[in-house]
């Protein structure tokens, strides 16, 4: 019985070392794979009503390296007042993925994105960093689509 035991110490130490193995982001999911519980999938309907417009936010992991313990992404809107309007986080960091979508009223904002690594498998979460941010001008009835292009140093915001 004991020596069972000695031989079942090697094993379980690569299990525990592979656990702790870095890993890179996920591949983005398939149309139909389920998404983030943080941000709700976008309506079959959202459609922008008289006075609104759609804006449709992505993120591209774009660089070499990764989060060891990975990172959860932020978008922030902010109004003309500096007001932040609508704001979301994932805890999934993707190599590409769709952050948000925001029904909105026509007009001017600014859209800022950041990171906060996670430190401890994401028990505690590391200052926002890799932080860009872009003012947008939305006419009524516009669907507009930006890109975050991120690496582990740097982000911008790019409108295709």
């Amino acid at each position: 019985m004991r020596d069972g035991g000695i031989r079942a110490i090697p094993a379980v130490l690569m299990l525990a070392v592979a656990a702790c193995a870095p890993m890179p982001p996920s591949p983005s999911p398939s149309p139909s794979a389920a998404r983030s519980t943080d941000i709700p999938p976008p309506s079959a309907s959202a459609a922008p009503s008289s006075g609104s417009a759609i804006l449709i936010v992505t993120q591209a992991f774009t660089g070499e390296g990764w989060y060891t313990e990975g990172a959860y992404a932020y978008v922030e809107l902010s109004d003309a007042t500096g007001a932040v309007v609508e704001r979301v986080e994932t805890t999934e960091y993707r190599v590409e993925q769709e952050l948000a979508r925001f029904v909105i009223d026509a007009g001017r904002y600014e859209l800022r994105s950041y990171v906060r690594s996670c430190n401890g498998a994401c028990e505690a979460l590391a200052p926002p960093s890799e932080a860009c941010d872009a003012m947008l001008d939305l006419r009524s009835g516009e669907e507009r689509s930006v890109r975050i292009e991120r690496t582990l140093r740097r982000c911008e915001v790019r409108s295709p």
